[in-house]
């Protein structure tokens, strides 16, 4: 009797024989698992009750078997399913990660003389001073391919278009949205004012071309960015932040960065584009460790 309760669970967790347990969605065999350990269950306490009123109502003919020797083998099966039931939940659970939504604060900062701007058609190097930038990278979207966060330039001159609003050379915070390269968010930008000879150009810069010979191509292998050391975005500044009396200082940039991340380093290599300027406009930052732990709000 109970071998063939257990095979016919067999039959069930399988749909007679025609998918493996690996083969069916994870919830749905998590379910078919937990109907036959409760079969085993109410099966088992039936036999109980029965037994125990042949006791009360004393009936000369009582069940009278090793309960180890009728259950033993449905409980070793149950038992078993039970166990592949927390491992299917807990990979289930990690597989989640990735669609988690981490909030921190991640901090990158530009020291001494870091924007160099660039005209290509000049043998010349202009150097402007960008005496402190802070970068925020407030939230990380894994599976958006997306991150937001904020940007700070304490002192620059004059001159300097690495922000393109800097309000008399007081403090300015612009708030930032950002797209990881990915299938979601290809190579070629498509959108602010961007060619792709703009593209090949700003992200040849980056060594994505030594890297990716055919980046550029509908076809290119997005995957292959997945555990790559260098992690490449675009970041938009939308708007200026606190109040200003000066409507220029308050409209929203035009431009956008080209980002490189190498994430062994901590590193960060950007350009600024401006459909106003030519100039390759370079911003290099480095990660600053945190002094307290890392808090993460998942939700």
């Amino acid at each position: 009797m109970i071998n063939q309760i257990i095979k016919t669970c067999k039959r069930y967790l399988t749909q007679d024989g025609t998918k493996s347990m690996w083969d069916q969605d994870n919830d749905e065999i998590i379910a078919r698992m937990t109907d036959c350990i409760e079969v085993n269950l109410a099966y088992q306490s039936a036999y109980r009750a029965t037994r125990e009123e042949m006791i009360q109502s004393n009936e000369k003919l009582i069940f009278n078997f090793s309960e180890v020797q009728i259950f033993g083998n449905m409980n070793l099966f149950t038992q078993r399913l039970d166990y592949l039931t927390r491992v299917l939940k807990t990979l289930k659970q990690y597989s989640l990660i990735r669609d988690f939504v981490l909030e921190d604060v991640i901090i990158l900062y530009v020291i001494d003389c870091k924007g160099k701007f660039t005209e290509p058609s000049k043998t010349t190097l202009h150097c402007y001073f960008a005496i402190f930038c802070l970068v925020i990278m407030r939230t990380i979207n894994l599976s958006a391919k997306s991150i937001c966060g904020f940007m700070k330039v304490e002192k620059t001159n004059k001159d300097s278009e690495t922000l393109e609003n800097v309000a008399n050379g007081k403090p300015t915070i612009s708030y930032f949205d950002g797209e990881i390269i990915s299938r979601q968010f290809p190579f070629v930008t498509g959108k602010w004012g961007a060619t792709i000879e703009t593209d090949t150009n700003h992200w040849n810069e980056l060594n994505v071309m030594a890297r990716f010979p055919n980046y550029y191509r509908d076809n290119f292998d997005y995957s292959q960015l997945e555990n790559f050391d260098h992690v490449y975005m675009r970041w938009k500044e939308k708007f200026i932040l606190g109040e200003s009396s000066k409507a220029d200082e308050k409209k929203p940039p035009t431009g956008f960065y080209y980002i490189c991340l190498q994430k062994s380093t901590g590193e960060l290599t950007g350009y600024f584009y401006n459909k106003a300027s030519e100039r390759l406009q370079l911003l290099e930052l480095k990660y600053e460790p945190r002094p307290t732990s890392t808090s993460f709000l998942i939700r």
